[in-house]
This record gives C-alpha cells, sequence and structure tokens, in this order.
C-alpha cells in the first residue's frame, strides 16, 4: 500500500494522560477573549490540551481512546531499546522511565533499523536520496562532516513522556477556521510535522504542506495556520476530524504529504512517532 499504510497507522491515535495546560497566548487584534461568543458576537474560541503517547491510540501498550465502531484499539509506534538483543522490547505501563526510546521492529522495513535509540535513526546524505546514515551530535564532529544538532544523547521515556501543548481555534461563518498550536518539551532542535485524522477519510497534512513544527533548544514550537474546515464540524462529505496528531521525524525528514516513506523500506515505527496529539473526537479510556 501506498500512502493508505501511512492513513491507516496515524488514523488511530488518540489518548489521554495527565498534561498541563499551557499558557493561553494573548489574542490576535479583533478576536474576543469571551470562550462563550465573545464580547463582539465572534465564534466562540475552543481550546484543547495535547496528550502525550507512544502510538496510534496507545499509551504504553494500553488502548487510550474509545473512537466507536471499527475505531482503533492502539498501536505503539516507538519500544523500548534491548541493549542485548535485536529485536526491541514491547512497551507496557512497566516500562522503566530511564529506558530509552527505539525504533520498532515493523515487518515492512530492514531488520537493521529495528531497536535503534531514535537518534541513531539513519538519515538522507546523498543527492540522490539512495543513501543514509547516523550522524554524529555537532559537537563532536568535524566542521564539515554531516551531523545532527544537539542536543544528540539517546531519548528516555521520562523526556519522551513529558510532552505536552494547547490548540486553540475559532471557527468563522464562512466554513474557514483560524487555529493556533503551542508545544512545550518535544524533543528538541527537531522535526515534527502535523496531521489531521478523520474517522473515514483518513489522514492529511493539517493546514497544508509544509505542516511542520521545528522545536527550539527546550523542546517548544508554534504553529499558526487558517484552515479550509471547521475542526468541530462535519466536512462536506459527512466526515468528522478525530485528532491532530503531532509527529515526531528521527530521520531528521518531511515528506510533504506523506508521513513516512513505507515503500522504499521508512515506514511509521521506523521514522516517524508520534508524540502528542489532540483530541477532537473521542472518548478517553485511561483516567
Amino acid at each position: 500500500m501506498k500512502s493508505l499504510t501511512n492513513i491507516h497507522l496515524l488514523s488511530l491515535l488518540a489518548g489521554t494522560i495527565s498534561a498541563v495546560m499551557l499558557a493561553i497566548p494573548a489574542l490576535a487584534a479583533g478576536e474576543s477573549p469571551d470562550n462563550h461568543g465573545g464580547l463582539h458576537g465572534n465564534p466562540p474560541v475552543e481550546v484543547i490540551r495535547g496528550i502525550a503517547v507512544t502510538g496510534p491510540n496507545s499509551l504504553l501498550g494500553q488502548q487510550v481512546a474509545d473512537f466507536g465502531p471499527g475505531g482503533s484499539t492502539g498501536s505503539d509506534l516507538v519500544a523500548e531499546f534491548d541493549p542485548n538483543g535485536d529485536v526491541p522490547l514491547s512497551l507496557s505501563p512497566a516500562t522503566p522511565r530511564d529506558s530509552l526510546v527505539a525504533t520498532t521492529a515493523a515487518d515492512d522495513a530492514d531488520s537493521a533499523l529495528w531497536n535503534l535509540p531514535l537518534r541513531q535513526v539513519p538519515t538522507n546524505i546523498s543527492s540522490d536520496g539512495n543513501e543514509r546514515a547516523s550522524l554524529p551530535g555537532q559537537l563532536s564532529a568535524d566542521t564539515f562532516d554531516f551531523n545532527q544538532a544537539e542536543p544528540a544523547e539517546p531519548i528516555t521515556f521520562h523526556e519522551w513522556l513529558e510532552a505536552e501543548g494547547r490548540l486553540r481555534f475559532r471557527c468563522h461563518a464562512n466554513g474557514t477556521a483560524t487555529v493556533d498550536v503551542r508545544v512545550r518539551n518535544l524533543i528538541p532542535n527537531r522535526v515534527f510535522t502535523l496531521w489531521a485524522l478523520f474517522g473515514e477519510s483518513g489522514a492529511i497534512p493539517f493546514g497544508g504542506a509544509p505542516n511542520v513544527i521545528m522545536t527550539d533548544e527546550y523542546g517548544d514550537g508554534r504553529f499558526h495556520r487558517r484552515l479550509n474546515f471547521c475542526p468541530s464540524q462535519e466536512t462536506d462529505n459527512g466526515d468528522k476530524l478525530d485528532q491532530i496528531v503531532v509527529v515526531f521525524h528521527s530521520d531528521q525528514q518531511n515528506y510533504a504529504t506523506q508521513p513516512t516513506l513505507p515503500d522504499r523500506g521508512f515506514p511509521p515505527g521506523i521514522v516517524a512517532h508520534p508524540q502528542l496529539q489532540f483530541t477532537i473526537d473521542g472518548v478517553p479510556l485511561l483516567d
């Protein structure tokens, strides 16, 4: 399957763990501070907290939301690094928080890409896109060597599960919307993409391509867009937005309208890993 592989894997994501809602930034000029219609008759502003996850509708092996009949039962797209084997360890609520986050044993990927700490995932180093290599950190590389931005140390589950965020949107009478996303404590200085996941229609780049957040040295970032649909309303074909997913790209790359390249051996769980999500339409299952 082509893009459907990405759509199937990524359209499952929803979840809930305790997360701290970030401070809401100042409203843009002309917007109302009232979430119940506004002093000036503007539509209400809706605010949704971001939830740290370890995969589509999964938190450490547990299903985290109910999307109704046919909905996902959960699937982790990160694993626990096993320093003594070639296959990573499955996640569970008992997974040690100081263990390292690694790639999964994805069936459609070379087994050499399994059980890699995420900082070691190979990235493109050639003009034809056919050669990849794991990169050293900037501070341990020579000036003209290919390298990755610092910090370049292995990522622990404690760090992974610190992710949090806040999504704020306002729908307009003409069917459009404005959205502002703030994230905190994601993996620092790295590429993330945002995906709108619909119940029947699958995944689309949220806000259009490029749907990218580049985090700063603290793992913080911001994303602001105008949308051609209202996140809380049904679309013209009767579909509804289930969630918005923030995906970490361990290979440092963005693939525009595709989350990953499964046909080339780089599927979800190897080069892309949901770290944060905003549930729009789903029933939480975990406290």
